[in-house]
């Protein structure tokens, strides 16, 4: 079995980066669905790493990113500056092993069986189009696993070859976490979007698509701008993590599979989601829900709760058709 370390790979995954922008990582012990907020380690080209506990989830996301406007790194689609790598996860429980049809740079057993295949890119794509359309072909083609929707794109994270899963149903009888293990690795071995178009039949033809419109001149919707205070009211919010992006409890929580109240976040009005508002839960049952099934979900507790006349002072305050 072959001996790799985050170092090497690091350094062989990002050796094209730019000298602006930065690589992000979280580590962090025990279950990731116990885990909070997720937050982000940057690393320069050039700078040492971060130290990487062995008994640790380590996590690496595919892409780069350029600063934010107060100097700072975020692993958000807006600040994207590079991809490097594309990965195929859930090779060998979700996806058979023979949907691996290139050799990868690298694979790594990131459970009992289950493993994250990675194709380190010749170049960095720069084109966040480019990008996205590589990556929404290979989730056409059924090849990308992606079962949980909510590590889609380029914010995608995966596991680091040297840590540990910290899954409670992977860890042995006395409690010891499971230790990754490194399948196959050779960083010489680099592929173009072409290769892997020519290997899985995808078709890279970009789309053209509109800029993000201008703010409305009447202001945002106020159904949409009230969302925060709604949330707040119904005890669904946990924290602004940065400005306009927050993480909240999934109203859907009681159908999540693995019942964890983490991963579901909610994106304020701004150009990139056309002024609506964003929603997003990582949780699999709730892929296909966006910011529409939110603002619906608010409206039918305001119902609720004035047909039974519970209604929490902020929504008693607002008359229902100007607000939500």
């Amino acid at each position: 079995m072959p001996i790799l370390s985050n170092k090497d790979f690091v350094n062989a995954l990002f050796r094209d980066m730019d000298a602006k922008c930065a690589a992000t990582f979280h580590s962090f012990t025990g279950d990731p669905k116990d885990a909070k907020g997720w937050p982000a380690s940057p690393w320069l080209k050039g700078k040492p790493l971060p130290t990487f506990n062995p008994f640790a989830n380590n996590y690496v996301c595919v892409s780069s990113f350029n600063p934010s406007s107060d100097n700072k790194f975020y692993r958000r689609k807006v600040l994207f500056a590079a991809l490097h790598c594309v990965m195929i996860d859930d090779l060998g429980s979700k996806l058979p092993m023979s949907d691996l049809k290139m050799e990868p740079t690298v694979l790594i057993e990131t459970s009992p069986g289950n493993f994250q295949a990675w194709l380190f890119l010749e170049k960095p794509i720069t084109s966040l189009a480019a990008a996205e359309t590589l990556i929404d072909q290979m989730i056409a083609a059924g090849i990308s696993a992606e079962l949980d929707p909510g590590m889609r794109g380029v914010t995608r994270v995966a596991r680091l070859p040297v840590g540990s899963n910290g899954k409670l149903k992977y860890r042995s009888p006395t409690g010891a976490v499971w230790p990754q293990k490194v399948a196959s690795a050779n960083l010489a071995l680099r592929y173009t979007p072409e290769d892997i178009a020519a290997a899985y039949g995808l078709d890279l033809t970009i789309r053209r698509e509109a800029p993000p419109p201008a703010k409305p001149r009447a202001g945002i919707d106020t159904e949409r701008a009230n969302v925060v205070k709604f949330l707040i009211a119904w005890g669904h919010h946990k924290e602004e993590l940065r400005p306009g992006y927050h993480e909240i409890v999934c109203p859907w929580l009681a159908s999540h599979s693995d019942g964890a109240a983490t991963g579901t976040y909610y994106t304020e009005p701004e150009g990139l989601n056309s002024w609506h508002g964003g929603f997003m839960c990582h949780h699999g049952h709730c892929g296909e829900r966006d910011i529409n099934d939110l603002v619906g979900w608010i409206r039918a507790m305001c119902d609720n709760a004035r047909d039974i006349e519970q209604v929490p002072e902020f929504i008693a305050n607002h008359n229902a058709e100007d607000d939500v």
